[in-house]
């Protein structure tokens, strides 16, 4: 239990966010674990960006932009999804349907789940891989919607 309350502590303190588990069928998502997202990239230390941490780095940047884009508004949601070894970073939900899935790639992009692949899960929503070489347009957002845009 104290991991638990220091962990609420820091959500409470904006200075980590736990992300959900996305599934149709949300009875699931309750016994799953987070995934933890740093809210302000500015506190990712700056020793994990040069010691080969990289890729979280660089989704946790995403992640959080995404996470600000959405605070406040209370018909959306974000959440991670993973079935076996296939997973998707980031899944938008508006009022609990996916709107939006976002899969963030920091070096080559090798194996992606397809859309069709997403559709066959139950997740029917615009798609997106972001890399380093795409980033700049999804950064340089101020709403879901024109992320969805895109």
């Amino acid at each position: 239990a104290t991991l638990v309350h220091y962990a609420d502590l820091l959500r409470l303190a904006f200075l980590v966010l736990p992300l959900a588990k996305f599934s149709l069928k949300p009875h699931r998502t309750k016994r799953s674990l987070p995934k933890w997202l740093i809210p302000n990239p500015a506190l990712v230390d700056l020793a994990l960006r040069q010691e080969g941490l990289r890729g979280f780095v660089f989704e946790n940047l995403v992640g959080s932009h995404l996470a600000n884009l959405l605070y406040g508004k209370h018909r959306y949601e974000i959440s991670y999804f993973r079935e076996g070894n296939q997973e998707i970073d980031f899944i938008v939900t508006r009022q609990h349907e996916p709107v939006l899935a976002v899969e963030v790639k920091s070096g080559r992009v090798k194996k992606v789940l397809t859309q069709e692949a997403l559709a066959q899960k139950g997740i029917t929503a615009k798609y997106l891989v972001i890399t380093p070489t795409n980033c700049q347009a999804i950064l340089a957002t101020k709403s879901v919607e024109e992320i969805m845009a895109i």
